[in-house]
């Protein structure tokens, strides 16, 4: 159990998801595990696409960034990570992105969130 606002847990997870969905090739998976690891919970979202570039694996989490070409007429402002981060955030958490390791390349996201006192 975690304690927290569910919509706001659920717009982190929609804006995680809906990015790694938007940087993958078409008909490929999207990878969501949970893990308990001693008092917090972490869950980790990875996608088929592109690689990060080192240097923004920090800075995509800022306000106004955004990795994307231009594509089509949907319009991105670089807030989705921005938002994500931030919910997290509120809720003790934390969120970072890597590199996926292994013969699959994409990025993985993982959200920490603590676990409540309350069972």
């Amino acid at each position: 159990i975690i304690t927290g606002d569910p919509i706001r847990i659920r717009q982190m997870l929609d804006k995680i998801v809906d990015n790694s969905v938007d940087f993958s090739p078409a008909l490929s998976r999207i990878d969501i595990h949970l893990v308990l690891t001693g008092s917090q919970v972490e869950i980790r979202i990875a996608n088929q696409g592109p690689r990060l570039p080192e240097q923004m694996r920090d800075q995509i989490f800022q306000s106004m960034v955004s990795l994307r070409q231009i594509k089509g007429s949907g319009a991105h402002l670089g807030l989705g990570l921005y938002v994500a981060r931030k919910i997290a955030e509120y809720h003790g958490g934390s969120i970072r992105a890597e590199n996926r390791s292994g013969s699959v390349s994409g990025a993985a996201f993982i959200i920490t969130l603590p676990l409540s006192n309350v069972r």
